[in-house]
């Protein structure tokens, strides 16, 4: 679900809400992010932006530069599963992602009408699904497990202390078990094979082969269309699920930053009193 396209009027009444959509964004867009943090510190900022790993530090520097927390939105355990993927004979690569979830969006990126995206992520991409891909395998090495840890740690360097676990926001139905259809799943291992050689060849990818796999990416999730789509959970419920998580972990924010100094018992006397900092100057001659 697109941030902008949330309604976020009942999240929170006393903090401005400022949703930085990475398409829209002109320049840099992790700087425009920190500029919009720093005007504003205490402001919720919604990055809506794809996040890999390598940029993680970033995120957290920022959020410390800003006295903020960085929090982390990620989808269910039914997305979020370590993959193992053959990307060349005897050699296979981790992913942190399942395939259903990756096909989705692949199908999610080519049932956007041409020229109505922002980014120009769309039907009018002609390697869009390849994009996709390319976005997939900035994980690559990488378990679920490994991925959660990271993300928690991320929080904790920031010293907040959170009510729950991270933002994990429906995208499958809690009911079914995401599975792929055999040729499907054939040409979506084939798309990342070829991404991750291009990527490790550290070359441009040969524009036939590339154009190839979309091509037979395309005509595999248009087939199985009906079936990706009784996967996933209503993107009403998965707007609900994120809105009210995100309402809590503010509101436990705000409830540390309004609790009352550190007390301490007073000696002789069953009476808090709060903690007391005195500082004295001594002339040194007079010692």
């Amino acid at each position: 679900v697109s941030a902008d396209m949330l309604n976020l009027k009942s999240l929170n009444k006393t903090r401005t809400i400022k949703i930085c959509v990475g398409d829209k964004v002109e320049g840099k867009y992790w700087p425009f992010v920190r500029r919009e943090r720093m005007l504003k510190p205490s402001s919720i900022c919604i990055a809506d932006k794809n996040a890999p790993p390598k940029i993680w530090s970033t995120v957290c520097d920022i959020a410390a530069a800003s006295r903020g927390v960085s929090l982390p939105v990620l989808p269910d355990q039914l997305a979020l599963c370590t993959t193992s993927v053959e990307i060349a004979p005897g050699r296979r690569l981790n992913f942190p992602f399942s395939l259903p979830f990756l096909a989705t969006c692949m199908l999610r990126v080519i049932s956007r009408p041409e020229d109505s995206h922002c980014g120009k992520l769309d039907a009018s991409c002609e390697d869009a699904c390849m994009v996709v891909a390319k976005f997939y395998c900035l994980y690559r090495n990488m378990s679920a497990e490994q991925l959660l840890d990271r993300c928690r740690s991320s929080i904790e360097t920031s010293g907040a202390h959170l009510p729950s676990d991270l933002i994990r926001v429906p995208f499958f139905c809690p009911d079914v078990t995401p599975k792929l259809p055999d040729d499907l799943v054939d040409i979506i291992q084939d798309a990342i094979s070829l991404q991750s050689n291009i990527e490790s060849s550290k070359a441009r990818g040969d524009d036939t082969r590339v154009l190839d796999i979309e091509s037979r990416l395309r005509k595999a999730l248009m087939l199985h269309q009906q079936l990706l789509d009784g996967l996933t959970a209503k993107e009403e419920e998965s707007k609900t699920s994120f809105i009210a998580q995100l309402s809590k972990h503010v509101q436990s924010l705000e409830n540390l930053e309004l609790a009352p100094p550190r007390m301490v018992a007073t000696e002789g006397s069953n009476d808090p009193a709060f903690i007391k900092i005195v500082s004295i100057d001594v002339d040194t001659p007079s010692l």
